[in-house]
């Protein structure tokens, strides 16, 4: 595992990368009231097959803080680790990760290749 910072803006996110380079890239994004952290069991069972990135939302784990907090800039937090991985990344997500996923679907990114949303709260 490495541990990395995505700038978004004046933003440093954190983030942390497994498995082997040039393996299918995966990118995790956590619900509200989670972090990277989340992931570390689905992490440890995929790491092996492929390259796993885990990333700490604005205001969430070691990211920091923001002064808004709206699906579009979750959305740009996501898009600025899309163009650190520069590869075509499936998005695995849950909660409000599954809404930032679904946003940043609907316009097209060139390294974005399938949402796996679960649980998205569309209500």
């Amino acid at each position: 595992m490495t541990d990395i910072t995505i700038k978004n803006g004046s933003l440093d996110l954190a983030a942390s990368v497994y498995g082997p380079e040039g393996a299918p890239d995966l990118l995790f994004l956590h619900g509200i009231a989670g972090s990277r952290d989340t992931w570390e069991e689905a992490v440890t069972r995929l790491k092996d097959r492929f390259h796993v990135w885990t990333l700490d939302f604005r205001g969430h784990g070691h990211s920091d803080r923001a002064g808004r907090y709206l699906v579009e800039d979750y959305a740009a937090d996501a898009a600025a680790a899309l163009e650190v991985i520069r590869r075509p990344t499936i998005i695995v997500s849950h909660s409000l990760g599954a809404v930032t996923g679904a946003f940043l679907a609907q316009a097209p990114h060139p390294f974005l290749k399938a949402v796996f949303m679960e649980d998205p709260p569309y209500f």
